[in-house]
């Protein structure tokens, strides 16, 4: 090649090396312009939307910002608004537990019908006793107690005659002792009384002994009966002492308890004559308690 040549082949390929270059040059800036300019553009984007949807705190308390009420109403509508699947599928539940409540409801009434038919079945072959056969059991309880009546009758004989006592009905027991005591307190009341004063008067002690359970020799404190009981005593008296005490002979069934002489010695009780009046004989007037 001829130099002239060289050197105008150098000289262009020189130029076009520069040329080449600047050219590449442009297209990379341009190229890192628009990759700035893309990037910058996200960023403002994504800041943007991430400034417009953050919460912000108001400076008092009486308002909230438009983006946190729109935010809040979405969510808000988003809950409230069932989707149509799940609503689907809580009404065939609820059907469901219709049909479950009424298939358990027929079960029950058929296990009510069932217990009253084997409850009517067995009302009817209940096999109600006879005539005779209750007869029968009556008969039977009847000698049961009169077996258990006689039993505690004889235990409390065989307690008495171990005390000495006698038992003269009502809860009253006398041994000879408290026998001779009476017919001497009676004797020292109404030992010139007529018998039935004498039988009067023991059964005013009877009575006393029965409504206080105290023996005869308590009963005349108790009751301040002032006859003497060391004055002797008569046939009389203890034949009328005897019948009162051991066989249950009363001259009156009324519960006679208090006695007073108001003519022998000129004076009237008022306790005697506030008490009910029963009889007088012979001298004596009797009384019973109030209310008795």
């Amino acid at each position: 090649m001829p130099s002239w040549m060289a050197g105008t082949h150098a000289t262009i390929k020189s130029k076009g090396s520069d040329l080449l270059s600047k050219t590449i040059d442009k297209s990379t800036r341009e190229i890192l312009f628009l990759f700035t300019l893309v990037l910058a553009t996200i960023f403002v984007i994504f800041f943007g939307i991430g400034y417009a949807t953050a919460p912000t705190t108001p400076d008092d308390d009486s308002g909230v910002i438009e983006t946190t009420v729109e935010t809040t109403t979405e969510v808000t509508t988003m809950i409230t608004t069932e989707p149509e699947t799940e609503t689907t599928t809580k009404s065939a539940y609820a059907d469901l537990a219709v049909e479950v409540s009424t298939a358990k409801a027929r079960a029950e009434k058929v296990a009510e019908t069932k217990t009253v038919a084997v409850s009517t079945a067995a009302e009817s072959n209940v096999v109600e006793p006879t005539e005779v056969e209750q007869t029968k059991v009556t008969e039977t309880e009847r000698a049961t107690e009169s077996v258990g009546t006689a039993v505690s009758t004889t235990k409390a004989e065989e307690t008495i005659k171990k005390s000495g006592k006698t038992d003269c009905g009502n809860g009253v027991y006398i041994d000879d002792d408290e026998f001779n005591y009476i017919t001497r307190l009676v004797y020292g009341e109404a030992g010139a009384e007529p018998y039935d004063g004498q039988v009067l008067v023991a059964q005013c002690i009877y009575n006393g002994m029965k409504e206080t359970g105290l023996n005869a020799y308590e009963t005349k404190k108790h009751f301040k009966y002032s006859g003497s009981t060391t004055s002797g005593t008569s046939e009389s008296v203890k034949k009328a002492v005897r019948a009162v005490f051991y066989q249950g002979y009363r001259y009156t069934e009324e519960e006679v308890l208090f006695f007073y002489a108001p003519g022998g010695k000129g004076h009237w009780s008022d306790f005697h004559e506030s008490q009910t009046f029963v009889c007088e004989v012979g001298g004596h007037r009797y009384f019973k308690r109030n209310g008795a």
